[in-house]
């Protein structure tokens, strides 16, 4: 169902991001005019498989063609007459501001928005991927759109050619190629290792065991990771409680990235808890939110720079604290959980924060956050209830 805009004042000047203002109803009806006598349109309106739309110079919706209003599940391109290309697919935050779509602080670092706004002020043709998540009938969709617009000029009047081409499962099998492949791949190499070493070294055949059991382990778990994320309606990780160590679980992780290629021009400094804190949780996924914590801040590191492990306790709480040098524009933080949004423009990223905020918080009931500040860089902070246990050894290392 389309949100009703009709309300909207053509005169509201509010915004954060890209002009606010709106075209007249009678105006809107002269492009339509101005449009439909166009060949090219009406060409590109017949034949550009994927969804395409033009939009007049206050980026309001002039027509679309047929592959757009299948994806809305509407007949005619009257229906979205004057409005904005978010209001059109529903975004979720086309309506925060009362200009409607473009002018909310989250419209700064919307790929669609940056797209429209620039190809039209600097008559650039500019291509943006778009993280939208939309409400249709209901239900929350998430898309990663690739959004290409390019200005045309008719009867000395601006209008802007949109091509959007939709690659949510394309992403979805990049990030799979990019890490989940690459995780199942490096896990298999390591179960290898320790089989060849249970073969030549029988003294320590039930260590090496009890490590191959374990990256076993980790495979099952990455595997249900996954579904998780592509499928959290058809599927909810169960987590697997279990006795776990601060402290190992710190020097694991320094263990794993010391000679990682991501660690080669920065420091990794890991600093230790004073006293032990043995906790029951599910270890095997906190350690896997906690890599997505280490590889966004090596990331995102300058060169020959530090990034800090450490960890804090009390009140029946455990924080892992991950710092770095690195500065996150509020344009891109108010986003920077969102599933599939990205800095970079690249295909198969997106969903490491999205990992941390979904599994740290609704699987193990914990809190993510971060502060991020030109002087003193970005720590993300994952706060986690715990109930200890002395009794048991840690069997999670």
């Amino acid at each position: 169902m389309i949100k009703n805009f009709s309300n909207i004042s053509i005169n509201d000047n509010v915004s954060y991001f890209a002009s606010p203002g709106r075209s007249k109803l009678a105006e809107l009806y002269k492009d339509v005019d101005e449009i439909s006598c166009s060949p090219l349109i009406n060409e590109l309106l017949t034949v550009v498989p994927n969804l395409f739309l033009v939009l007049n110079s206050n980026r309001q919706i002039i027509t679309v063609n047929y592959a757009f209003l299948s994806l809305l599940g509407l007949d005619n391109s009257s229906d979205l007459l004057g409005l904005r290309f978010g209001e059109a697919i529903n975004c979720n935050h086309c309506s925060d501001m009362p200009a409607g779509c473009g002018t909310s602080k989250y419209c700064s670092s919307c790929g669609a928005a940056i797209s429209f706004v620039t190809a039209l002020d600097d008559n650039k043709n500019i291509e943006r991927f778009c993280s939208i998540l939309a409400t249709h009938r209901g239900v929350v969709k998430e898309y990663f759109l690739s959004v290409k617009s390019s200005r045309i000029i008719l009867n000395q009047q601006k209008y802007l050619m949109v091509f959007v081409n939709d690659l949510t499962e394309q992403q979805k099998r990049f990030y799979l190629e990019r890490t989940f492949f690459g995780d199942i791949a490096n896990l298999i190499n390591v179960l290898n290792e320790n089989i060849g070493q249970i073969i030549h070294q029988d003294d320590e055949l039930a260590v090496q065991c009890s490590q191959v059991k374990h990256i076993s382990k980790l495979i099952y778990k990455e595997v249900e990771y996954q579904k998780a994320i592509f499928n959290p309606i058809e599927f909810e990780y169960q987590s697997e409680n279990e006795l776990c160590s601060a402290y190992q679980m710190l020097n694991s992780l320094k263990k794993i990235f010391e000679n990682n290629t991501l660690t080669s021009n920065i420091k990794f400094s890991v600093i230790y808890p004073k006293e032990d804190i043995r906790f029951i949780s599910d270890g095997t996924l906190i350690m896997r939110i906690l890599m997505h914590m280490l590889i966004n801040a090596f990331e995102h590191s300058y060169h020959d720079s530090c990034v800090r492990l450490w960890t804090d306790s009390g009140d029946n709480q455990l924080t892992f604290k991950v710092w770095n040098d690195g500065y996150i524009t509020e344009e891109d933080a108010i986003r920077i959980f969102q599933k599939y949004f990205t800095t970079y423009n690249t295909l198969g990223r997106g969903l490491g924060t999205y990992f941390m905020k979904y599994f740290g918080e609704k699987i193990l009931g914990g809190h993510v956050e971060f502060t991020t500040s030109r002087n003193n860089g970005t720590t993300f902070i994952f706060t986690l209830p715990i109930k200890t246990n002395d009794y048991q050894e840690n069997l999670f290392i």
